[in-house]
């Protein structure tokens, strides 16, 4: 299982970096035009690659929020969606 690593979510920032099973680290940033997943490089200080993107929110509340509990935040629905992810590359298939 995955751990946060760090977590904001504030009126002005809003993201998780969160390390996987197998060491890969992922970036999950949250805006109000939508969400972006990044795999992160150099110890997690620089994102290498976009491994998902909306550019909406109404299809990320689609795709993931569970009706069971409507109060969630957009960025505790990916990172619970997400932690349990071995490497990036099951990052990209959970998401498609």
């Amino acid at each position: 299982m995955g751990e946060i690593i760090v977590k904001r979510d504030t009126p002005l920032q809003c993201f998780a970096r969160l390390r996987l099973e197998n060491g890969d680290q992922i970036m999950i940033s949250v805006a109000n035009s939508g969400v972006k997943v990044f795999k992160m490089k150099w110890a997690g200080i620089f994102p290498s690659t976009t491994l998902w993107a909306s550019d909406s929110m109404v299809g990320v509340v689609e795709k993931f929020f569970d009706e069971r509990e409507p109060l969630q935040r957009p960025l505790d629905v990916m990172i619970n969606k997400l932690i349990d992810c071995r490497s990036a590359a099951e990052v990209v298939v959970k998401l498609l």
